[in-house]
């Protein structure tokens, strides 16, 4: 009777899985094949892996006036070149040969790319950058992404920046269709000169407050410098959720944008991930905690990694809402691999705020009773704990309700 209660309360309990998000095979800009990429992910003790090679990689530029006519076009490896099912088939097979692992399709997404200036001067391509994470599409899905390139659009390449509305396009696309979808490293930036052409890729921060509906966003690498910060965009896409001006909350996802293993100053496939608080190793219980923000940003060092046991109120976790009749008491706890005593900062985050500073050695276990209380509002809380050697992790909300 003890062994079946016991087995129960495992049943009902979560279990933390390692994942990686934005991964680049030999179907796009990796090098890689599959399953070179899925076995080095399982020796590094990644549970989950997310593949999301570039759905359709072409560049052109037409001469005026006879733009169709005189043309230069740029083609590189992607999926739609390769075969859409030929790639969806390719991860099934790889995850009938790793059934320890979750191994999901997906793919990046560029909406829109545009020209300025002109080939005797100042030729500039723009936005190249600004793109999304997809998952969960089926085949047939795929075939219409509204995206330069893919279909006859309303927009094109030459007529400048006309906003945020070909990415909502994509965006309500992506959720008609049933799939997930993510803004791609939006604090990236970058400017580089190939031949006579600039290629401008300036972060932007604003498309998260810009466009809605969305499923969240990379907070890692590049995240961290004004959108993730206390108080930065991502706070203040939250509360506008808080204050009933946006449907649904944004969360958060760790990036690897892994090509290879050395790249950027020696890359590792396990540098990045995203942690998952899962019922089952599946892609159904992935799919979800994705979905439902009960997943944290964790960033490691080569040797050793901090990890997030619980982060609770009341019961309720990460991407949970709780309805409470005091102040809300906040339950953490943090260790180390290797196991050994690591110093943690951690910040607690209320709104945008930060309310405490905690000064902690792992493995650490404290509750913390925050003395806030507004009758009839929202409140949502979430972590950021910095470790030695850049070790850092970055929760997604937990969000209160206070009773009237």
């Amino acid at each position: 009777m003890i062994i079946q209660f016991i087995l129960i309360l495992n049943l009902l309990g979560h279990q933390n899985a390692s994942g990686i998000i934005n991964v680049n095979s030999e179907v796009s800009n990796g090098i890689y094949p599959i399953e070179k990429i899925a076995d080095l992910a399982q020796k590094r003790g990644i549970k989950v892996v997310i593949f999301t090679d570039h759905f359709l990689e072409r560049f052109e530029y037409g001469i005026p006036p006879f733009r169709k006519l005189i043309k230069k076009s740029i083609r590189m490896k992607c999926i739609r070149s390769y075969g859409t099912k030929r790639y969806l088939q390719e991860i099934e097979e790889a995850s009938a040969s790793f059934r320890n692992m979750v191994l999901i399709p997906g793919c990046k997404v560029r909406p829109l790319y545009y020209w300025t200036g002109s080939p005797r001067e100042n030729l500039t391509l723009h936005n190249i950058q600004k793109k999304f994470l997809i998952m969960g599409l089926s085949a047939d899905a795929f075939k219409n992404l509204p995206v330069i390139g893919n279909r006859r659009l309303e927009y094109d390449q030459y007529h400048g920046d006309v906003g945020y509305g070909p990415y909502q396009d994509v965006i309500d696309y992506t959720v008609d269709n049933g799939g997930l979808i993510f803004w791609v490293l939006p604090g990236a930036e970058a400017k580089e000169k190939i031949g006579r052409v600039t290629v401008s890729m300036p972060s932007y921060p604003e498309g998260l407050l810009e466009t809605y509906n969305y499923t969240g966003f990379g907070i890692l690498y590049e995240g961290m410098k004004t959108i993730g910060i206390p108080g930065g965009t991502w706070d203040k896409v939250l509360m506008e959720y808080v204050d009933d001006e946006r449907e649904k909350p944004v969360w958060a996802i760790g990036e690897i944008d892994y090509h290879h293993e050395g790249e950027a100053g020696g890359k590792r496939i396990e540098d990045v991930q995203t942690v998952f608080l899962l019922e089952n190793l599946n892609r159904s219980s992935v799919m979800n905690a994705l979905k439902n923000g009960k997943v944290y940003a964790l960033r490691r060092a080569k040797d050793s990694a901090l990890s997030l046991d619980e982060f609770s109120i009341s019961g309720a976790f990460m991407g949970d809402e709780v309805t409470l009749s005091s102040a809300p008491v906040l339950k953490i706890k943090i260790s180390a691999s290797p196991s050994d005593s690591q110093r943690v900062v951690v910040k607690i985050i209320r709104c945008g705020e930060v309310i405490k500073i905690l000064d902690l050695v792992t493995p650490s276990e404290i509750r913390f009773k925050d003395e806030y209380f507004k009758k009839g509002k929202m409140s949502y809380y979430r972590l950021e704990i910095r470790g030695e050697k850049s070790k850092l992790i970055l929760t997604n909300p937990i969000f209160v309700k206070f009773e009237e």
